[in-house]
């Protein structure tokens, strides 16, 4: 998908969403995500926390975790792509402590501790199968547009 076609779905996005979406405003920080505009992509995915908080205090339910997940990924993802590890560790460690099966933390987490040289190749639960290599192949761009139902 080139920038511009990135551009419009962005727009289309931003459009779409009434204010009170943090779905929305979670596709909407994937996408700046991927156009390489990670500090905006990171700030409208707190955003996203704050609606999502609103809304679960408006509606309670006794499904899901304490916290919602999508915006420390994003975090999580950006400090991986920038060279951040530890701090790439700590937002996934988050997510992992409300759910520790939720795959693209797992998945962020082990990266970010191969990177440090941390990653214990016996791991009871693991989510990546060759961690150094996919920590090679990461891609931001494309984790953020298959996290925003792109790729």
């Amino acid at each position: 998908m080139t920038d511009a076609e990135l551009e419009q779905e962005l727009q289309a996005t931003r459009a779409a969403n009434p204010g009170d979406s943090h779905h929305l405003y979670m596709k909407e920080a994937w996408l700046l995500i991927a156009l390489y505009q990670q500090s905006a992509g990171v700030e409208l995915a707190r955003q996203a926390q704050q609606v999502w908080a609103t809304n679960r205090a408006k509606t309670p339910s006794p499904y899901g975790g304490s916290k919602y997940w999508n915006p420390w990924i994003a975090e999580a993802a950006v400090a991986l792509a920038e060279g951040n590890w530890g701090h790439a560790e700590q937002c996934a460690r988050v997510i992992l402590s409300d759910y520790e099966e939720q795959p693209d933390a797992g998945y962020l987490y082990e990266l970010a501790l191969q990177a440090q040289g941390q990653l214990h190749p016996e791991r009871l639960f693991p989510f990546c199968r060759d961690a150094a290599q996919e920590l090679a192949d990461f891609d931001l761009r494309t984790f953020a547009l298959r996290q925003a139902g792109i790729a």
